[in-house]
């Protein structure tokens, strides 16, 4: 009987295929992949306690809020980016000499679109919750993080 080992290289030697060299060849890229989904299930994991835990603590109502508070922010978020990542990448490739330019151009219109998507979220906030006090100064502290997404331009 042979071993898998002496099948795969006589395969490789037969049809000089790349895909029987990475068989053959590919544990660190296995144990790469491997390392790379643990690490996501471990997220997973430690973001599941995180929740029930959170919500445990908070109660029905102050974590219903809490959720309300980050998916109105995070509708807002999503606004302020403006789209601008496949048009800054597509700029750098094309033009790699103007690199600090297309960078800060893409810093000035993401915190531009930060400052407008924080006034409407603002106004939003002020028009629905005239009457609490306590929801308007929650939706308001946290949508300051709409300023972070500034930062994303290091990515580039």
């Amino acid at each position: 009987m042979l071993s898998l080992h002496k099948f795969l290289l006589r395969l490789d030697n037969q049809f000089g295929s790349a895909k029987t060299n990475f068989l053959v060849n590919g544990r660190k890229e296995l144990a790469n992949i491997l390392w790379l989904y643990s690490s996501r299930v471990f997220k997973l994991f430690v973001g599941a306690i995180v929740g029930v835990w959170l919500a445990r603590y908070l109660g029905p109502e102050s974590y219903g809020l809490l959720n309300y508070v980050v998916a109105l922010v995070g509708l807002f978020l999503s606004f302020s980016s403006l789209g601008l990542k496949p048009i800054v990448i597509q700029n750098l490739v094309k033009d790699p000499e103007s690199k600090e330019k297309t960078i800060g151009t893409a810093t000035l219109l993401l915190f531009l679109g930060a400052i407008i998507a924080y006034s409407a979220l603002l106004v939003l906030v002020f028009y629905l919750h005239s009457d609490n006090v306590f929801e308007r100064q929650i939706i308001c502290v946290f949508g300051l993080i709409i300023f972070f997404r500034v930062s994303d331009t290091c990515r580039f």
